[in-house]
C-alpha cells in the first residue's frame, strides 16, 4: 500500500489529504476492501471526518467512476469501493453524538435517482454537527416527500439527482418542498451546469460538503418550540 504521510520540511511525517487520495486508490485498484476501510479509518483519525469526504472519499470515487469507462470491468471497483464508503460513513453516522431538539433536514434521491451514498455523507457531517436527520431511500417520490415532511416536522430538504435525464422529476420534489413552506437544497451532477440550474426552485449546494452543511445550517433551520 501506498504511503499515507508525506516528510515535512524538516523530515517529520505528515498525514496528507493527497497521500491518503493516492493510498486509497491504490487500494481500489487491487479490489482490497480492508485497505480501503483502513485508509478512511487512519484519514479521519488525523484529519477529521469532514476533510476525508471532500479531499480523500469523493475525490477519490469520482476517479475510480471513470475507470470502468475505459475498462468495462473496473466496474468491480465502483461496486466494492461503494460498499467500502459506505460502511466507514455507517460508523461515522453510528458515533455521531445525540441532536439538539431542532427540526430536522431531509435528505432524499430524486425520483430516478438510486444512488444514495452523498446522501449517507451529509447525513454524517450534519449529525457530527447536532443537527438530526432523516434519510430517507432511494428513487423518493414527490409524494413520499410530502408525506415525510408532514410526519417528522421537518424544516428543509435536499435532494440529490446525479443523472440528468431524471433532472425534471428530482426539480418535482423541490416544488413539493416550496409547496409545503420547507427551505429546499439541491446537489449532485444532474444541476452542475448553469443551464441544469435555472428556474429551479431552492439553493443550489455545489460539489463541497463542508460548505454545503454550512449554507443548510446558516440558512436557520429552526429550533423546535
Amino acid at each position: 500500500m501506498l504511503r499515507l504521510v508525506s516528510d515535512d520540511d524538516e523530515g517529520n511525517p505528515v498525514m496528507t489529504p493527497e497521500g491518503s487520495l493516492a493510498a486509497f486508490l491504490d487500494s481500489a485498484s487491487r479490489h482490497d476492501s480492508a485497505g480501503m476501510l483502513s485508509v478512511l479509518g487512519e484519514a479521519s483519525a488525523v484529519l477529521g471526518l469532514a476533510q476525508v469526504v471532500d479531499a480523500v472519499l469523493f475525490p477519490a470515487m469520482r476517479e475510480i467512476g471513470t475507470w470502468w469507462r475505459l475498462d468495462p470491468y473496473e466496474t468491480r471497483s465502483e461496486r466494492i469501493a461503494t460498499e467500502v464508503a459506505r460502511q466507514w460513513l455507517e460508523v461515522a453516522n453510528a458515533s455521531a453524538p445525540g441532536p439538539i431538539d431542532r427540526a430536522p433536514v431531509l435528505l432524499l434521491c430524486g425520483p430516478g435517482d438510486r444512488h444514495t451514498l452523498a446522501l449517507e455523507a451529509f447525513a454524517a457531517l450534519l449529525r457530527h454537527q447536532l443537527q438530526p436527520c432523516r434519510l430517507l431511500t432511494a428513487r423518493t417520490m414527490p409524494q413520499a416527500v410530502v408525506t415525510a415532511v408532514r410526519a417528522c416536522g421537518a424544516d428543509a430538504m435536499v435532494v440529490v439527482s446525479h443523472l440528468r435525464p431524471h433532472r425534471l422529476a428530482a426539480v418535482q420534489s423541490l416544488e413539493a418542498a416550496r409547496a409545503l413552506g420547507i427551505q429546499a437544497f439541491y446537489a449532485g451532477a444532474a444541476f452542475g451546469s448553469v443551464a441544469g440550474r435555472r428556474d429551479v426552485p431552492g439553493t443550489y449546494l455545489g460539489t463541497n460538503f463542508v460548505a454545503a452543511c454550512a449554507t443548510i445550517r446558516e440558512r436557520g433551520v429552526r429550533a423546535r418550540s
